[in-house]
This record gives structure tokens, sequence and C-alpha cells, in this order.
């Protein structure tokens, strides 16, 4: 229902009449057009909102080859229908979607494209209106109706190919996707649409949405149903304030190089007493400073400048000739001399093509030629980025000092803590051999942590392994922990009695009376360090429930857990089982929930087997969101 925050608006869309920034459209599902044609007959000649639209959409036409344009004509108003057709959706009435675009807004449309099948209809059309702002070369309105009945994912997925088709077509144009969805969300598919309707559309529920990649773009005001339909007539006004108007101008001042100037600044350089600079000044760099100083001076004094004025939306290949051929295109235009503007528009539109290529081949060939301060200038300028201004802060002489004597402090101090960082290096180097002759002092006082430097040159800080009291299930992890400390820090286990100590101070519980019983009898050079891997996995390395990793594999079912949950335990188990990826597609599908097996069935077979599971992930996500 309109309220006293759409008077604006509407108020504004009125004073501009068909020079509006984006189309004011009207949007509804009416079951059935050739019943209502009166009714919008009646609005378009009492309602100066309606009547004044850039464009009218509406669903479930209901039409056929049966029923003429000439029957649905609207004065004033173009027709663009897309029928729904029996033998691509299945169904032999229902559905249907058409365009009224208003004369006075555009007269120059084209059908893009035109679809049907059992879940999705949908009707493209391009629109070059003889008003729209510079950012915008085109507008596409995309009409699209979604079945309650059918697919919502396989509707969305198709709706979104077509989106991606078309936006590569037309990478300048604007595209407005409207219709009815019913429970579809477009947004879950491609985030960057912005959905714009948010008042409800038949009986609390939103079902006719509006998308655009611009926010807030749009305001939605419900009218009254047309006829007997039972969805809202909604009228979009349109909010979106052009870059021309958002962003301020800028002004900048540029030097005029003319023939004369050039004379001019030649003649002051010759008269100029250079021998003055060398004897009044000593050092080279204060030379320097005082004759560059100087050159800038004549330059200003003796060239001509002149301001500019670049606004936001300016195109950077757009050149002064190419203004001058759009002045000389608006004065044929107004002579009235169509053979005259034919060949104005026609200069026109060549210069903008040789201006658009002349400045691909120059970012191109800053690029290819290794010129990175010209490159960044030129993205700069496409895409609007500004540096951040500098913050200054008035600081004195002596703070300075101060500052500059702190940093010389501070970087003694880490050369200091270098070489004692080097030092103890060396240390842990010669105390980590172990000496352990005796178990009973293995037994009389826990086992300490023992304790290592990372190298300086080791850009990742590895964590020391936490505790390890036999558990059968962690042994391949704790065990991956100290290969990994051992890789990265070579220097401190340079033999494999170090590597063996260190493995042994992180032991406790039933490892370390194993481990205690083990080394006591075999002695502290008897084994390297590879067999004692052997023999500490042989002991330690088995499942907690006792069973083959094959056969936890064949009994693992998903249950109530998520399938981000149970892709984990099935590729944990996966891993060590050793199967085949095609042996371990058909197992995974079966350890599945029948509501997710019922949603696969629908779906084309994955190639492999992470595409199968990150497919049954996304299905899931949507059933518990439901």
């Amino acid at each position: 229902p309109e309220t006293g925050a759409d008077e604006p608006a509407r108020r504004a869309l009125r004073r501009r009449g068909a020079r509006t920034p984006l189309p004011s459209l009207f949007l509804s599902n009416l079951r059935s057009l050739s019943n209502k044609t009166e009714e919008l007959l009646l609005l378009n000649q009492t309602n100066k909102d309606f009547s004044a639209a850039s464009a009218l959409c509406f669903t479930e036409t209901w039409l056929s080859e049966l029923t003429p344009d000439s029957a649905l004509h609207l004065p004033g108003f173009q027709l663009h229908r897309a029928d729904r057709d029996a033998e691509r959706s299945g169904k032999s009435r229902g559905g249907g979607i058409c365009f009224y675009i208003n004369e006075r807004w555009c007269r120059d449309t084209t059908v893009l494209l035109k679809s049907c099948s059992p879940h999705l209809e949908s009707l493209f059309i391009t629109c070059r209106p003889f008003y729209s702002p510079r950012e915008f070369s085109s507008f596409i309105l995309a009409g699209t109706y979604i079945a309650p009945s059918a697919c919502t994912s396989d509707a969305l997925k198709q709706l979104a190919e077509q989106i991606t088709k078309v936006e590569r077509e037309f990478p300048d144009s604007l595209l407005i996707i409207l219709g009815d969805f019913n429970s579809a969300n477009l947004t879950k598919q491609i985030p960057k649409y912005r959905q714009h309707i948010a008042c409800p559309t038949r009986e609390g529920n939103t079902l006719d949405k509006r998308y655009t990649c611009i926010k807030n773009a749009y305001r939605a005001v419900t009218r009254a149903a047309v006829g007997l339909s039972d969805h809202s007539l909604v009228h979009l006004i349109p909010t979106y304030r052009q870059k021309l108007k958002t962003n301020k101008p800028v002004i900048t001042t540029v030097k005029r190089w003319t023939s004369g100037d050039t004379e001019k600044l030649q003649g002051c350089f010759k008269s100029t007493n250079w021998a003055v600079f060398e004897e009044a000044l000593d050092g080279l760099d204060e030379y320097t400073d005082t004759v560059t100083s100087y050159i800038s001076f004549c330059e200003d004094s003796c060239i001509s400048t002149k301001s500019q004025v670049r606004y936001s939306n300016n195109k950077p290949w757009f050149t002064a000739e190419l203004k001058q051929l759009r002045r000389e295109k608006e004065e044929a235009f107004r002579s009235g001399d169509r053979t005259v503007f034919k060949e104005a528009k026609y200069r026109l539109e060549k210069g903008i093509r040789a201006a658009k290529s002349k400045y691909s081949e120059q970012l191109n060939r800053h690029i290819t030629a290794n010129d990175p301060s010209s490159a960044w200038k030129g993205l700069q300028l496409l895409t609007a980025h500004k540096n951040a201004p500098p913050t200054l802060y008035p600081v004195g002489l002596e703070t300075i000092q101060q500052a500059l004597q702190a940093h010389g402090q501070l970087l003694g101090s880490h050369e200091r803590h270098l070489q004692q960082l080097t030092h103890s290096i060396s240390e842990v180097t010669q105390s980590i051999q172990p000496n352990m002759n005796t178990t009973s002092t293995a037994t009389a006082a826990p086992v300490a942590t023992v304790p290592f430097t990372e190298s300086p040159y080791c850009p990742v800080r590895i964590a020391t392994p936490d505790k390890y009291d036999g558990s059968p299930g962690f042994c391949k992890g704790f065990m991956l922990q100290c290969s990994l400390v051992f890789s990265r820090i070579p220097a401190a286990f340079p033999t494999d009695n170090s590597k063996i100590a260190f493995v042994l101070s992180l032991l406790t519980g039933k490892a370390l009376q194993w481990a205690i019983a083990v080394w006591g009898a075999q002695g502290e050079n008897s084994q390297t360090f590879l067999s004692f891997q052997q023999s500490f996995e042989e002991v330690f390395d088995h499942s907690a429930s006792g069973e083959d990793p094959g056969e936890q594999l064949l009994q693992l079912r998903q249950g109530s857990a998520s399938a981000v949950d149970h892709s984990l335990a099935f590729r944990t188990l996966a891993a060590e089982s050793g199967w085949g990826e095609k042996a371990l597609k058909g197992i995974y599908r079966q350890s599945l929930n029948e509501s997710l097996k019922s949603e696969l069935a629908c779906r084309d077979e994955p190639l492999s087997l992470s595409q199968l599971i990150q497919l049954s992930i996304k299905l899931d996500n949507m059933i518990r969101s439901r």
C-alpha cells in the first residue's frame, strides 16, 4: 500500500516524465491477459502513473497463437510476448510472459531471448531509450515465470546461465530481472543481484520479485489487483541517482604548449645566466633543487594554462575530437537535414570505435612494456580509485630527533637478540643429546618437554605437539606433527637419537611405560629413528573401534548429521582404506539419507567424487533451510 514516504519518489517520477535514470515499471501476475484488456485500457486513460510507466511486465498471460496482438493493443505501448510452448513445457495451458514498452520512453527494442521449459519461462528484451544515464548503454528487461510445481534449483540454474550469457554479450548494459518467482530466490544463485520488492504481493507472501545489481535502485508500492487476479499490481518507482549527480566534478589545470609559448620559454632560457647558480651555490643537491625550481617558475610564467572539468561518468577514451563530432551531430539533427545527420552519426560512431581501439592498445602497450606506473594510472581511471589523503602531523625537529634516536636503540637491541638467539640454538643442539642410562630416573620424575628454537629463516611458526598417552586413534596425527617439527627445524635435530628423544619427551601414560621398557632394554644407540617409528606405530597405530577402515566405511551412514560432517568422516576413512574413486562414489551415495538420494537422482551424475560430495553438501543445505 502507498504510504507518505512514497510521495516524494512519486513526485520526482512525475516531474521527470520519461527522462528517469532507470525505467519505471509495473509488475503483476494477471492470470489471463485477454479478459483484462478493458481494465488495462481504463488504467491507461485515467491513471497517470500507469500511462507514464516505461514498461509493463505481466506473467501468466495464458495466451496462445490464436490470440492476435491487435486484440491486446494498448495505445502508446509496444507489445512483446512469449507464449507458453506446450511441447517444451509439457503443459497445455497457463504460463506466458509479455512486456508493454512505452513509446515515449523507448522505440528501439529488440527481443534477445525466448525460453520455455518445464521449470522456467523467460523473455529477454533490450531497450535503448531516448534518455539514459551515461553509465548504462542500454537496459535489458528479463521477464521470468517459475511455476509453483517447478523444480526451483533447475529453474534458477537455467536462469543463471541465461543471465551470464546476456551479461557477457552486453557488459555495459543494466540487466533488470522481474516476474513471478514464487519461492525461488535468485540471490542464492547469483549473490550480486538484489531484490527490491519487500511488500507482500499475494496473501502476505512476496511472490513477484525484481532483481538488479544496484543497491536501493527501486521503491516498490503495491496497488489493487487487476480484475480477479490474486496478485497485487506492483509499481516500481526508481530511486537511483546517476553518477553525474552523486559525484562532484573534478576541476584540473593543464598547460597548453603552443608554438608561441614554446618560443617564449626558449628565449627565457637563452637569456638566463646559468653561471650565477654555480657561483652562488656550494652543494650539488642545493644546486639541483634551485635550478629545478627556476625551470618550473619559467614554465609557469611562459606557458598558458587551461582549466578542465572532469565528470565522474566521463569515459577515458572520449577525446576532444569525439566531443567535436558529437556537436556536429547535434547541429545536423537541429538542421532537419536527414542526409547530413546520417553522415554526422556515421562519423561519430566510427570515431568512437577508433578511440576505444586506440585506448585499448595503449593499455596493452603499458602492460606489455613493463610500465606498471602508467598501467596503474589507467586502472585507477577506469575503476575511479582514489588514494586516501595522507595524514600530516605537525611535529618539530626535536621530536624527529628523538624518534630517530629511539629507532637506533631498537635496531641495536634487535642485533643483541639475534646474537643471543644464535647462541641459544647452538646450546640446544648440544644439550638435546639425551643421556638416559637408567629407567629409575625416568619413572622418578616426569619427562620434560625438549625446548627448541625455530630457524630465523622458517616463515611458519611450528607449535610443539601435545602430549601423547597411547590412544590408538591419535597415533598418526602425533607422528605427523613430530615429523613437521623435524622438517621445519632440521638444525635442532641433526641425529636420529635427538629425534627419538624429542618423541619420548612428549609421551605420557601407557606410551611412556612402553618407551621406558623399550629404551631401557635396547639402549640409546641401538636403533634408528625409522625403526623406532615402525615399532611405535606397530604398537599404537590401530583403529579405536578395532575394525578395518574399509569395514567402517561400509557401515558409515549419514543419519542426523549434516552433509559437511558426514563427508569429513567419509573422506578420512576413504583415505585410510586406499580404495579407488569409482567404488568410493557408490559407497558415498549409499551412505546418504533418502531425501538427499532423491534429490541427487534428479540431477546429472557428477564426474568425480569431489563433485558428488560438493553437490550433496549444497543440496543438504538447501533441504535444511526450507
